[in-house]
This record gives structure tokens, sequence and C-alpha cells, in this order.
């Protein structure tokens, strides 16, 4: 269920939600009524997430070859904006993608795409990331769409 309020939210305030007598499709009633409070902050969200770090950092070398790459946001994302289209590996000699999977940390703050196999030794890679990836209020990430280049060991 998403609420989208016609006009924003007051800032600073505490807010309550209530989801009462709702059905699904079968006609099946909520048991309870569900009561979520929430409180604003001071002001309206206008800039999304930005690169804090990455790892491997960029430029190392020996890298494993079963490395996990992952980027850490300067504010939680939202899930389902991170996919393997907006962020994954590639190789740096022609820019061919990685198969594997992305897997956002469950407080959003940082991310993982792990290889379906391990990387090729003595290679170089770079972790893509790019505009699509949003905060929880749609603001694109900001940051480079190259956090880090790195270079796999033997």
């Amino acid at each position: 269920l998403t609420l989208r309020p016609l006009v924003p939210v007051a800032a600073s305030t505490l807010h309550t939600v209530t989801v009462a007598d709702v059905e699904d499709t079968s006609g099946n009633a909520l048991a309870a009524a569900q009561i979520t409070t929430f409180t604003t902050g001071s002001g309206l969200d206008f800039v999304g997430p930005n690169l804090a770090g990455a790892l491997p950092l960029n430029g190392a070398i020996g890298v494993p070859t079963g490395i996990v790459p992952e980027v850490q946001f300067t504010e939680p994302v939202n899930p389902v904006t991170v996919d393997d289209t907006q962020l994954f590996v590639e190789r740096v000699s022609n820019s061919v993608k990685v198969p594997g999977s992305v897997t956002v940390a469950p407080d959003g703050t940082s991310a993982t795409y792990t290889p379906d196999a391990p990387l090729e030794p003595g290679t170089s890679y770079r972790v893509r990331v790019f505009f699509g990836v949003q905060d929880h209020v749609g603001n694109g990430y900001v940051g480079t769409s190259v956090p880090t280049t790195f270079t796999t060991g033997p």
C-alpha cells in the first residue's frame, strides 16, 4: 500500500497512518487496524544519494577473484531501484558486463554485486552505478558512475 499525499506533509511533525476496513480480492478482511507513526524531517529532500565509499578501493591491485564489490551511499536507497542495470561490474578492456546479482543492505545504505562466477585473474574491472538508483522520495543517484576500478590478482 502506498499513500501519496496531495500536498507535502508538515515538517518536524509526528504523523499517524491508520489502515482499517481493508479486504483482499477474495473478500478476506484485515484482522485488525494497522497503525504506523513517523516523524518528518525539518525540510524537503531534493538531493539524491551520493557515493560514500566503495570496496575494493579505487585503483586496488591483486584483488581476489572471488571479490563481491560493494558501494556505500550517503543516504538509504530504495532497494526496488537497485538492480543489475543500475549497479554492476564490467571489464575495463571491452566494457562487457560480468553476470551477477545485486543485494541491497537492510538499512539501504550499501549494495553489493555478486558475480555469478569468480572474476578472471589479472584483469581490470570497474563498478558502475547509474542515476536510476534512487532514494525513497525518488531523487536519483548523483555520484560518479565509476566509483571504483580494480585489478584482480593471479
